[in-house]
């Protein structure tokens, strides 16, 4: 499967991968009355958004920032409809869909485990295409309640451990299911993940 576009997360002024959630989607854009397609094979659940963690009235809100989108009616593409009264605006990425909202600032209300990474390892390939927690060098665990930031745990060093495991085949099953709860950006149901090496040369 073709690497997906993955969903990132500004926070602290860097750019983050989103590798997956614990406690459902971030965002749903079916849930607002749109019906994304597959623009290309880049971006499989046809949407791609950017998320920003920023503190506002003394906590930290994650907020929708952008969304691209390929709309349709079920059949074929079509303009999308106004999001929270923000008009939609040609794209400049047309591997992941014609029409883009900018700078929204629409506040979520996501409750449960977010997991980002960056730097990723160059010897990790995921068959499916999947970002994974343990195929970057740094990652993080963010807890929010309502939309707001509770916690914060940097699990690079379990991550690193991780990747030691699968690299001497030691860990069980060859899979890290704790940290890949549930795909975000898909719509479907992914099967585990499974890792393919390549030998440095």
């Amino acid at each position: 499967m073709t690497q997906q576009a993955s969903d990132v997360v500004i926070w602290k002024d860097r750019s983050f991968f989103i590798c997956g959630t614990d406690g459902g989607s971030l965002f749903s854009p079916t849930k607002h009355g749109y019906d994304p397609m597959p623009a290309s094979t880049a971006c499989g659940a046809g949407y791609w958004v950017e998320y920003k963690v920023e503190t506002s009235s003394d906590k930290e809100q994650l907020y929708l920032q952008t969304l691209i989108i390929n709309d349709s009616d079920g059949i074929q593409p079509r303009m999308p409809k106004p999001f929270a009264g923000i008009e939609p605006e040609e794209s400049r990425v047309d591997a992941i869909g014609p029409w883009a909202f900018n700078n929204m600032n629409y506040p979520l209300d996501f409750t449960g485990e977010l997991f980002i990474g960056q730097d990723s390892v160059d010897c990790f390939e995921f068959a499916i295409g999947a970002h994974c927690a343990y195929g970057y060098k740094t990652a993080y665990q963010l807890s929010f309640d309502k939309g707001v930031l509770q916690d914060v745990k940097d699990i690079s060093r379990a991550m690193e451990e991780e990747r030691r495991l699968l690299e001497s085949g030691e860990h069980p099953a060859l899979e890290i299911k704790p940290l890949v709860i549930e795909p975000v950006n898909m719509e479907l149901e992914i099967p585990d993940v499974k890792v393919e090496w390549k030998e440095d040369l």
